[in-house]
């Protein structure tokens, strides 16, 4: 979906009584549920931009004092250290680009044509406002030795002095932080039309020219790769630090198409190089697959990203190239793609003089908080990250705040409002809210299950996060010069703290209580009318080419973040009115649980932060349950602790004393091929072909009980489920021809083989199902269990005309009560009794689990020897697909997984018309 501008109706009248009718006391009621899959908790980092404009002689260091904003300070690396960031970026921003690795004395080309000596300082570029204009368009088209020397500055902030500080906070501090380093492609001295280009190539092709650029992109690399290792390892060929490389940053840019160039920007001018080259992705591709070897020689432990950008650049497929090229088939794998997110807290078309003011009285506040989640979708698409779903890529998201709208407001109205500080400093309430909503649009992102709000949902995993934290800039700021938070470093310090503890983490649904139902086994489903939205929810009016759309956004949202130790909750209010919000149906928060919160009056969210959450219009209070309930404030920020659950996942039927009951699968049958574990009764249970009638089958096939047959049932067992203590059935069904309460479907149990079945749940028509509306039944047993236990589903109906229609069945089963560590004894429902079938079906097998490297594979009874796998991540996502020929009955395949991160994965198997499941665990 792509979004333009917002129509904001600025009219002083009705957003006066918008205002006035937000002031007045609210108090919503709202259930939050727990919903969604736990994906991996991504690592969360900063940038560091130092800014340091001191000037010594002969590259000389000034010496350490704590008023230099300098890794060697102690109160620099203290300020860092508070925020307790688990990445830190080296070097960043635009400036990463042109920063030089080491002082060197380097011959150049002034403007005259006429090669000298110049002295270059490690970090000459660091973070000058200058830097950013290099390239394309501005006054520095050229980079020359004159110019450098305009804009050169010598610097303290050196690849020692930040190896140092990382030593201190990983020894001293307790940070579990990792270094991320981003090289530079780019040697600024070479690029379409420069002095040293040109002085050096006479007579050269632009295919020799774009070469050369490539070459000198090339070496400049090496050589701060080997800078890396010497710092580190002093006189080694290759360090085995865990490092990330991003390989150049923004590079995809229009202002480094000199630098990127397809053969033809050679005989383009230079405006017309800047206007009309966008970089070449061949080009970027190229250099990458020449560095990445060389990476992987230096740093065998690395984990390389990337530069991603949208999915077409100057009509390129740029996102797939990097994906054919670098995926994980090719001859050069990586780990990731690097992209930035920075959403706009609102469109270009609404900037007005009472906006750039912050006056509130004259700008619609919840335009402003909800505007970027549509932002963020859009993003989602421009990003490419559509394309790199089920790429078997991460996506680092090595840069992501809002845009800061400050120069817009200056050019526009000719002012800095130094009185009433502008909204689009970015660092006020309004965008602490705004980066934890971009946040929770991000990670929404990363989750399969579709989201019952908005169903957007992807699977691409965000596994690194990497905010600001520039020193000495105010804009778009984690931390300013002062070391006080802004806006964005109360978000960022807030999600840091959830994320440092946590494993993963799951979204959660937040609406009221009449919107949502639930059914006898906890599960829950949105209570709303077809095509229509969960309520607490915002339209955003966006104007477009073809007229004015509504789109909803989040207005109250929730995380859960679950670590080893810690489980808490992270509950936002986007409304300017309380929120009273039930936590009880979320396992862990059931009794009395407690937390902080935090929220700023409405008519202070643009004010400037000035101590971070100290500052005294951020309101801070204690924040505790009552029977099940807690109260958000407006515009509020509120985190709970819970007790953590134990996590019963791994249990496959067999749950520790300490677990609650939550039955793992123990079969599911869908009755593509065959009845699977089931039996039928006879000619009045059938597999017949999909009814489009009847919307809720899955897959081509589906089970029929006729209507007042005798043999209208299906069978599954005897099953030894003599350890079991709860059990759970459950199925999609649906019925037709129906007009009596006599008209039933039974779910029945027997304890003695089928000798005699007892009826555990009706379903009856017109009170647990409608003609022809497809209805789950989902059935929780609590005993007796027997050894010799079955299941039966059966029609009962008076005529001929009464068919039910069954798919989809799954049982489950666990046992509460017994000791953790003993190995199940369930025997599986599909092993059914030899008297009524001969067949036995494959059974699948794994060997060692956990495992490091290699799992070993069998697969018994398999009459297919071409049996096929996938290997699937806890994000759901594909990462690994293979053969598994067994000509041999049941002679063991290895699959190797040495190129996979740890974590839990699920194995898929098909053989024939079968699918085998399991959990395996990657531990190394």
């Amino acid at each position: 979906m792509r979004f333009s501008g917002i129509n904001y109706s600025l009219l002083v009248g009705s957003l006066f009584l918008v205002v006035q009718e937000y002031t007045q006391a609210q108090t919503l009621q709202a259930v939050a549920v727990e919903w969604g899959e736990y994906i991996p908790a991504p690592r969360f980092g900063y940038y560091a931009r130092v800014v340091n404009e001191h000037e010594l002689p002969d590259c000389q260091i000034e010496p350490a004092a704590e008023n230099l904003r300098d890794w060697r300070s102690s109160l620099f690396r203290s300020q860092i250290a508070s925020l307790n960031p688990q990445i830190l970026r080296f070097p960043a921003g635009t400036a990463a680009n042109f920063w030089y690795w080491e002082n060197e004395n380097k011959t150049v080309v002034g403007n005259n044509g006429v090669p000298r000596v110049l002295e270059i300082c490690e970090g000459s570029l660091l973070d000058i406002p200058e830097s950013k204009d290099i390239g394309c368009p501005g006054p520095l088209l050229d980079f020359t030795a004159d110019r450098f020397e305009d804009i050169v500055r010598k610097t303290s902030t050196t690849l020692e002095s930040y190896r140092d500080a990382m030593n201190i906070f990983r020894d001293v501090n307790g940070i579990d932080v990792n270094e991320m380093f981003v090289l530079g492609p780019i040697d600024p001295f070479y690029y379409v039309g420069s002095p040293q280009l040109d002085f050096e190539t006479p007579g050269f092709t632009p295919a020799q020219k774009r070469l050369r650029i490539g070459q000198k992109g090339y070496e400049r690399m090496i050589r701060q790769l080997n800078k890396i290792l010497k710092v580190y390892c002093g006189d080694c060929t290759s360090y085995d630090g865990n490092f990330d490389f991003e390989i150049g940053n923004e590079v995809f840019l229009s202002k480094y198409g000199r630098f990127f160039p397809f053969e033809a920007c050679f005989a383009m001018s230079p405006q017309e190089v800047c206007d009309v080259c966008r970089t070449d992705i061949t080009f970027y591709a190229d250099l990458c697959e020449a560095i990445i070897p060389v990476i992987r020689a230096k740093f065998p432990n690395a984990r390389i990203g990337v530069v991603g950008s949208k999915i077409t650049v100057a009509g390129q497929p740029w996102t797939q190239t990097l994906i054919d090229r670098f995926g994980p088939s090719s001859n050069n794998p990586v780990e990731g793609v690097s992209v930035h997110f920075y959403a706009l807290p609102f469109s270009m078309e609404s900037l007005s003089q009472p906006l750039c003011e912050g006056n509130p009285l004259f700008y619609n506040t919840d335009q402003l908080l909800h505007y970027p989640f549509t932002v963020m979708e859009e993003f989602y698409e421009s990003k490419a990250c559509s394309v790199l779903e089920g790429s078997g890529l991460e996506v680092w998201a090595t840069e992501f705040n809002s845009l800061d709208r400050s120069d817009d407001c200056i050019e526009l109205y000719n002012s800095t409002f130094p009185v009433n500080e502008p909204l689009f400093y970015l660092d006020n309430w309004l965008h602490a809210l705004n980066v934890i909503g971009q946040f929770n649009s991000m990670m929404a992102y990363s989750s399969t299950t579709p989201d019952p709000w908005l169903n957007a949902s992807g699977g691409v995993p965000f596994s690194k996060l990497i905010m600001h934290s520039m020193y000495g800039n105010p804009h778009a700021s984690a931390v300013m010069a002062d070391g006080t938070l802004t806006g964005a470093g109360i978000a960022s310090t807030l999600l840091l703290d959830l994320l440092d503890d946590a494993t993963d983490l799951r979204r959660i649904i937040v609406a009221p209580s009449t919107n949502v139902s639930f059914d006898e086994d906890g599960a829950w489903f949105p209570n709303i009318p077809d095509g229509e939205i969960l309520p607490y929810h915002y339209l955003v009016n966006e104007t477009t080419e073809t007229g004015t759309t509504q789109t909803p956004t989040f207005d109250v949202y929730g995380w859960i973040f679950r670590g080893p130790t810690s489980y808490k909750l992270m509950l936002v209010n986007l409304r300017n009115a309380e929120m009273n919000t039930g936590i009880s149906s979320i396992p862990g928060f059931e009794g009395t649980v407690s937390g902080i919160g935090h929220h700023v009056p409405a008519g202070l969210l643009t004010e400037k932060v000035t101590d971070g959450l100290n500052s005294p219009f951020v309101l801070t209070n204690s924040v505790q349950s009552n029977n099940g309930k807690v109260v958000l404030p407006p515009y509020s920020i509120s985190i709970l602790e819970g007790d953590l659950p134990p996590d019963c996942s791994t249990t496959p039927i067999l749950a520790s004393n300490a677990c609650y009951c939550n039955p793992p699968l123990l079969n599911h049958s869908n009755f593509e091929a065959t009845f699977g574990m089931w039996w039928p009764g006879g000619p009045g249970a059938v597999r017949v072909p999909t009814q489009p009638a009847y919307p809720a089958q899955l897959g081509t096939h589906m089970l029929r009980l006729k209507g007042n047959s005798a043999t209208a049932f299906i069978t599954a067992g005897p099953a030894a489920a003599q350890f079991a203590t709860r059990m759970k059935i459950k199925f999609e069904y649906a019925g037709f021809g129906m007009n009596s309460q006599n008209d039933r479907l039974l779910l029945q149990v027997s304890t003695n083989g089928g000798g005699v079945f007892t009826t555990i749940r009706e379903f009856t028509f017109g009170q647990d199902f409608l003609n022809g509306e497809p209805s789950i039944a989902n059935v929780i047993y609590e005993g007796p269990f027997s050894q010799n236990f079955k299941v039966r589903i059966r029609s009962i109906t008076n005529t001929g005309s009464k068919d039910f229609f069954l798919d989809n069945v799954k049982i489950y089963a666990c046992n509460e009560a017994a000791p953790a560590g003993i190995n199940p004894i369930i025997d599986s429902i599909e092993e059914a009794s030899t008297e009524a079938r001969i067949i036995e079906l494959p059974k699948l097998e794994v060997y060692p689990n956990p495992f490091k490297d290699a799992v070993n594979v069998t697969i018994a009874n398999n009459n297919d020897p071409g049996a096929t796998y996938n290997l699937i991540n806890a994000a759901g996502q594909t990462v690994q697909t293979g053969m598994l020929d067994q000509e041999h009955g049941t002679e063991a395949k290895s699959i190797y997984t040495s190129h996979l991160p740890n974590g839990l994965y699920t194995l898929l198997v098909y053989t024939g018309s079968n699918k085998l499941t399991k959990k395996i665990l990657l531990q190394r």
